[in-house]
């Protein structure tokens, strides 16, 4: 059986799966494959590339960390053109 849940951002009915609980939060994310994001909790991973965002679920191949499943997405934060391109400036001093 599932349940319906209105989408406020699209008026559209979402379906959920039948696991969830009614007090569990549905998480709608706006991340789309080739972003660039960042996470707030774990830097030390670097940059990273969003592969793909279905639902919840969003899997990012960061530079130090690499290929990662990330739920929810509130610790994700989308970079600037201008820190993609500090970013590759520092990595090629580096080497």
């Amino acid at each position: 059986m599932y349940r319906k849940l209105f989408c406020p951002v699209d008026c559209s009915l979402l379906h959920s799966t039948p696991n969830n609980q009614p007090s569990d939060p549905i998480m709608i994310t706006f991340f789309s494959p080739g972003q660039y994001v960042r996470h707030t909790k774990q830097p030390d991973w670097g940059l990273g590339q969003v592969q793909s965002a279905v639902a919840d679920r969003i899997t990012v191949n960061f530079e130090h960390a690499g290929k990662q499943l990330i739920i929810g997405g509130l610790e994700l934060v989308v970079v600037s053109e201008r820190e993609i391109v500090e970013s590759r400036a520092q990595d090629t001093k580096g080497n």
